[in-house]
């Protein structure tokens, strides 16, 4: 009896582990080049998002243009993720390599991440968030909107 206890309390630890991976976008379908991470979750990533390759985002040495700017091909890489670019550049695949190139937003947004700067995702709007109350300054919370 203890050991069908003990099996069960680990299936369930499993079960719940899981579920929490994926509701944080940790599971396998979610770590794809084009998945929207939260900067507010991840600092390392950056607002906005990569800007769309003509010939799609995966692009393989086989498929790689020849003749990429300055005589690169599409094996160089300047950068592996946001942090090694500077300002709000972003680490992305230029068809050419990976490169640091300032984001595109999306509007109407959907997310927090889809807008410029400090601005937030309200109703499908970029907008600035409204002030937070005087007896919230200093703690943790998620900009609001109206």
């Amino acid at each position: 009896m203890m050991l069908r206890v003990l099996i069960f309390s680990a299936l369930l630890c499993l079960a719940l582990a899981h579920e929490s991976s994926e509701e944080h976008g940790h599971s396998e379908e979610n770590h794809s080049e084009n998945h929207s991470v939260n900067p507010s979750e991840n600092p390392s990533v950056k607002r906005g998002h990569c800007p769309i390759v003509p010939s799609g985002n995966n692009v393989t040495l086989a498929a790689c243009a020849t003749s990429c700017p300055g005589g690169s091909n599409c094996s160089n890489i300047e950068c592996s993720s946001d942090t090694n670019c500077t300002g709000i550049e972003k680490c992305c695949n230029t068809g050419c390599g990976m490169a640091c190139v300032y984001p595109e937003y999306k509007s109407p947004c959907v997310e927090d991440i889809d807008c410029a700067g400090i601005l937030i995702c309200c109703k499908g709007h970029c907008v600035l968030p409204k002030p937070p109350k005087k007896w919230l300054i200093g703690k943790l919370s998620k900009p609001k909107c109206d």
